[in-house]
């Protein structure tokens, strides 16, 4: 069994980010999640947004064409300037919301924390994530983890060829400090990967496992994680991995 590191790099911890840029995006987000017109006040609430500061960013949003307002009832609604941009997302992700439901029906299902990760910049970056209230807070949207020293990242590896696996390591930032016990240790973790179809670990905190999915039209490879209490997580894991296989295949046909 790998105990696999547990650090994670929360998003907003570097310098220079824009901020007007990120609510902008999560005024969007928020808008596909709860899929109704919205007002002002719902949207500051919902995204714990001075009032002031929500009213000067939808009407920034309103004055480049990204929302809608209805002016007699104040209501808010995304605009069809984004549909170019939703149709190309969806076409190179599976369609629709395939991956964000599959997240959605497992942690559904299993009750614990599950989460979709894609490569960025060296790490694995959490793009989609559901989590139960009892482990509320571990994980977020953004947060980034390592490739070489998490159960994500062995099922990430296991999933490229020799050649390309050299290659994602250089990227990392434990590249140029991984001693010989430490390449050797994630060696036989993306050997064990491969030939089980899915990784499995045990971080200071969590159990985790996790599998590669098939490949997008977008060609990124993304991974399916499921993570929680040890003692719920580990004798179960076989069953666990085959209701997360068996979602994972579903996207084939979606």
């Amino acid at each position: 069994m790998r105990h696999t590191s547990s650090e994670i790099r929360n998003p907003g911890e570097r310098r220079n980010l824009s901020k007007s840029a990120i609510r902008a995006l999560d005024v969007l987000e928020h808008f596909a999640a709860v899929r109704r017109p919205l007002r002002a006040t719902d949207i500051a609430h919902a995204l714990d947004l001075h009032p002031s500061s929500a009213d000067q960013l939808l009407k920034s949003m309103v004055d480049s064409a990204y929302l809608l307002i209805d002016p007699e009832g104040k209501l808010y609604r995304p605009s069809p300037r984004l549909l170019p941009f939703a149709n190309w997302l969806a076409e190179n992700f599976f369609g629709g919301d395939a991956l964000h439901d599959l997240v959605t029906a497992i942690g559904a299902r299993t009750g614990q924390i599950v989460t979709l990760a894609a490569p960025q910049m060296g790490l694995l970056q959490l793009v989609d994530v559901t989590t139960p209230p009892a482990l509320a807070g571990l994980v977020r949207k953004g947060s980034r983890v390592s490739i070489t020293r998490s159960t994500l990242g062995a099922a990430f590896l296991a999933a490229h060829d020799d050649r390309d696996i050299e290659r994602w390591i250089a990227r990392t930032p434990e590249a140029r400090h991984m001693n010989d016990e430490a390449r050797a240790e994630l060696d036989a973790s993306v050997a064990a990967a491969r030939a089980q179809g899915y990784a499995c670990g045990l971080s200071d905190r969590l159990f985790s496992i996790a599998l590669a999915l098939p490949r997008p039209t977008a060609g990124i490879q993304l991974v399916l994680g499921l993570a929680g209490q040890p003692e719920f997580i580990e004798p179960r894991v076989e069953e666990l991995h085959g209701q997360m296989r068996r979602y994972a295949d579903s996207l084939i046909g979606s």
